[in-house]
């Protein structure tokens, strides 16, 4: 025996080490520190420890536990100077094998209890084994496996039921299983059943099925062979249950019976064996549905070969499938023959599987076999019904392809063939009383009797057959019809022997009757009846769906042109609606009910530069200046309440953060239910507001020119009266005045002419070289009278323009005019011919170069202003308007060409005006 002991005390742990010198004991490794003793575990492997609970670095119940860790399957003893029985039991609760006090134990009780504490350990790994060895086998079953004690709690449950259920183990244990797993219109039966079952079952097998509720809510059906558990004293303490999950059996089943064919359930009474083989092939273990498989008690199945169960010429198959199991294979589900303890033999599906310990070597074989013999006798007997119902599975198919009556009443009697032989068939719809053929085959066909059978209309309350069916709803056989007043009053159908009727029924009422003859008397029996019943339930129901498609169709014309009208009524509305929006100037948003934006026209985006998606579901305040988003919450405020429209200037910013004049109109959309939301536009009136500024400056400006020569017509009228001698003098003055105020108003004339595109331009090929010629030549004697140097440099070749030539003179005119009166004496000014490229566009134009005073920087903005005149023309004390370059300016736009001024910032360097005139194609045609 080999021991750790752990103890602090030198006392103590010299007089333990007597107590087991004594005894013969001498194998021990002692260490005075819990760590220590931790440590000596890695290199040496020990039999048992002796742990004090007081160590230095350790105290307690943490002491044990962390030994315990460290140790699990080491039995552990622990040593204490504290005689207290309640910490003995805490201490064996939390992993220690005994409780020793000191100063009570001899060295034979000390002895005595290693050696306990090593079979109680042991034996406790062992069952611990057994148990993860049990655990395994039921994982592999192939059923759920489930045992609950007399309450319906669950007390086991194995992987497959976990998988069928949905759940973890951890989840179902504890849980009852009546309230937790069935449906609670079943829970009580089930239970009540059960406990009759540890009533009275005495360790019996009993068979039942019932649905459970998985996880996920979903009914599932389980076949249970249930039995008893018992204690060591033989009292029932639960139930161990093991359930197939036939669900999907159960529905094939109810589809076989839903065609009219009883079908013997299958594996009633399915049970599984299950059997533990060593590696070798020989059982080591087996449950008691293998006894009951095989003839042979528990112990007599213990210590047989698996060659012993299987059929002589079934051994070597059986062999090579143990030699690829062994090999490391995995087998897939495979089927055998066994054989009984009385040499019955049967068949068997067996799932095996390799069972491996925790080192991953083999353990044992562990196979679930299952008895097939009912599978194969039903696969046996009911293969005529299973081609009858893939014969009626086809004929569904064929059928649900069509909802044109006339050719799923043509299929029904095309296909029944399939299902039962026949020479002639019909179908008969009935309507207020009679019944009448509507289609037919066979015999009918065959020999032209189509006609006549389609003019039969025959009452239904004067044919016992036709009555039986409609009033019973059930088939009909008339083995033999000869002597039956019906066929002997019937010429068409006196051919027929043989009868037999099914129903045709929609909505519980029966609508017609599928019939089918037979020359042969006595053909046609209830297997008939019954196989045709299924077929025609089927079909019953394209029947109907054709017959209500063809209703439909009835009203097909009126309800698509109604459709197509309104369809086309709201795509109008919605195409008006969308042009509106898509082609107004103005950004149309609409807003929810709380304000928010839900959508907007494309014009939004272009005003704005925002998207719709960029500004969803925000306020529209977002594209408003912040010094005006308190107005508009205002607004949108009182809209809300009043339910009246509202109106407002503010100032909206774009995406680039730049703002521009806008007015809001806001508007409320109501129904009849309240508030639906707002309708919001936004116009930009920048324009607007530039024209009022620019109107008010003008009439400003107007008031002012006109003021000064009216003042001074005043001033000399006046002065006339009061010294007629000079009147001559003021006669000259009032002259000039009068030219000054005629010359004002010409020019606002001529402006406003240009601004309405009143100034009809008369376009005509232009020699610019010519025109500008022409200006400079007359412009000569005035320019030399003010000492002044004109010169004109041409440019040969320069392709002519389309233009109005009196309109470009005159505003090369005011050119000439403002470089010759603010050019002092001996001056020079220069007019210049051009030509130009600016991409695409070639551009051709002339430019007047003086040697004045120039512009200054500041003047540049507002150059060609109405009314504007700048330092030159103020100090020079020239008469003038301040309309020239406006003028000069509207004539070149209209032309479509451009104005450029330089040399403007550099005093008494003078400045240069060059006019711009774009040619089209057609003008490019060189002048002379």
């Amino acid at each position: 025996m080999k021991i750790l002991l752990i103890e602090d005390n030198p006392g103590d742990l010299r007089l333990i080490q007597i107590m087991l010198d004594e005894v013969g004991s001498r194998n021990i490794t002692s260490a005075n520190r819990l760590a220590e003793g931790i440590g000596y575990l890695a290199d040496e492997d020990f039999d048992v420890i002796l742990l004090d609970l007081s160590l230095p670095d350790s105290q307690g119940l943490e002491t044990l536990e962390q030994m315990h860790n460290a140790a699990p399957r080491i039995p552990i003893v622990v040593l204490t100077g504290l005689d207290n029985d309640e910490v003995g039991l805490q201490m064996v609760s939390h992993g220690a094998q005994d409780y020793l006090v000191k100063g009570q134990i001899d060295s034979s009780l000390l002895v005595r209890s290693l050696r306990y504490s090593i079979e109680r350990k042991q034996a406790e790994i062992k069952l611990e084994r057994e148990k993860e060895k049990a655990q395994k086998y039921l994982d592999i079953a192939g059923v759920m496996l489930i045992a609950l004690d007399r309450d319906g709690n669950v007390m086991l449950i194995n992987r497959k039921g976990c998988q069928i259920m949905g759940y973890q183990a951890d989840e179902l244990l504890g849980e009852n299983w009546f309230n937790h797993c069935l449906p609670p219109d079943l829970g009580a039966s089930v239970q009540d059943e059960l406990a009759r079952l540890m009533t009275t079952g005495n360790g019996s097998i009993h068979y039942h099925e019932n649905p459970v509720l998985t996880k996920q809510g979903e009914r599932r059906l389980i076949a249970w062979h249930n039995t008893t558990l018992t204690n060591e004293n033989g009292q029932v303490v639960g139930t161990l249950s093991s359930g197939e999950d036939i669900t999907e059996r159960e529905k094939a089943q109810r589809a076989l019976l839903e065609s009219g064919q009883r079908y013997q359930a299958l594996f009633e009474g399915s049970n599984d064996g299950v059997f533990i083989l060593d590696l070798d092939g020989v059982h080591l273990a087996a449950n008691q549905w293998a006894s009951v498989m095989l003839g042979y008690s528990l112990d007599e199945l213990i210590g047989l070969s698996f060659r012993d169960i299987i059929v002589p010429e079934e051994h070597e198959q059986a062999d090579a499938l143990m030699e690829a199991l062994l090999a490391g294979q995995s087998l897939p589900i495979y089927e055998q023959t066994f054989l009984k303890k009385d040499g019955t033999r049967f068949p068997v599906e067996i799932n095996v599987a390799l069972v491996y310990d925790h080192s991953g070597d083999p353990l044992h074989i562990q196979s679930v076999v299952r008895d097939i013999t009912q599978r194969k006798q039903m696969e046996a007997t009911q293969h005529e019904q299973r081609i009858l119902a893939e014969a009626l599975v086809d004929t569904a198919a064929a059928l649900n392809s069509t909802l044109d009556l006339s050719e799923v009443l043509d299929r029904i009697l095309t296909n029944v063939g399939q299902v039962v032989a026949h020479d002639g068939a019909n179908i008969m719809f009935i309507k207020e009383g009679l019944a009448g053929v509507v289609c037919c085959h066979g015999y009918y066909r065959e020999h032209n009797l189509t006609q006549e059978m389609l003019d039969l209309n025959i009452p239904v309350d004067e044919v016992e057959v036709l009555q039986q069916i409609t009033e019973f709803k059930k088939p009909v056989i008339i083995p033999d019809t000869r002597g039956h007043d019906f066929w002997a009053k019937t010429p068409t159908m006196a051919w027929v022997k043989s009868y037999v009727g099914v129903p045709i029924c929609a909505d519980g009422n029966v609508i017609g009757m599928l019939s089918l003859d037979s020359a042969k008397p006595n053909y046609f029996n209830q297997s008939h009846a019954d196989q045709l019943l299924a077929f025609i339930n089927q079909a019953a129901i394209a029947i109907q769906n054709a017959r209500l498609y063809q209703e439909l169709e009835s009203h097909s014309a009126f309800l698509k042109q109604a459709v197509e009208e309104r369809t086309t009524e709201l795509r109008q509305t919605k195409e008006r609606a969308e042009a509106i929006l898509n082609n107004s100037p103005d950004a149309i948003l609409m807003l929810g009910p709380e304000g928010r934006i839900q959508t907007g026209n494309f014009t939004l985006q272009q005003m704005f530069g925002f998207s719709v998606d960029e500004i969803y579901d925000k306020h529209p305040e977002v594209l408003i200046d912040t010094a005006h988003t308190g107005a508009v919450r205002t607004a949108l405020q009182r809209v809300m309440e009043s339910s009246e429209p509202s109106r407002l200037e503010v100032v909206a910013l774009r995406r680039d953060g730049s703002g521009f004049d806008a007015d809001i109109a806001l508007a409320p959309v109501r129904d009849e239910h309240g508030l639906l939301g707002f309708v919001c536009s936004l116009r930009d009136i920048t324009a607007l507001k530039e024209v009022e500024r620019m109107k008010d400056e003008f009439v400003s400006n107007v008031s002012h020119e006109l003021r000064t020569p009216i003042t001074g017509l005043k001033l000399n009228h006046r002065l006339i009266s009061i010294e007629p001698a000079r009147v001559d003098v003021y006669l000259d003055r009032l002259g000039r005045e009068i030219n000054r105020l005629d010359r004002l108003i010409e020019d606002l004339l001529r402006l406003s002419r240009l601004d309405q595109k009143r100034a009809e331009l008369k376009i005509a090929p232009v020699d610019l070289n010519e025109v500008v010629a022409q200006y400079v030549s007359d412009r000569v004697p005035l320019a030399e009278s003010r000492e002044l140097k004109l010169s004109f440099q041409g440019k040969p070749g320069l392709p002519l323009v389309q233009a109005d030539a009196g309109l470009l003179g005159q505003a090369l005119s005011v050119l000439l005019t403002n470089a010759l009166t603010y050019t002092p004496a001996g001056g020079k000014v220069v007019v210049s011919m051009h030509s130009r490229q600016i991409g695409a566009e070639q551009q051709v134009g002339f430019s007047v170069s003086d040697t004045g005073p120039g512009v200054t920087p500041d003047e540049m903005p507002r150059l060609f202003e109405r009314f504007f005149r700048g330092q030159a023309g103020r100090i020079s004390g020239a008469p003038g308007t301040g309309l020239g370059l406006a003028i000069a300016r509207e004539i070149i736009e209209q032309h479509k060409g451009s104005i450029d001024v330089s040399g403007g910032g550099t005093p008494n360097k003078g400045a240069t005006f060059t006019v711009w005139l774009p040619l089209e194609a057609e003008q490019l045609t060189v002048g002379s």
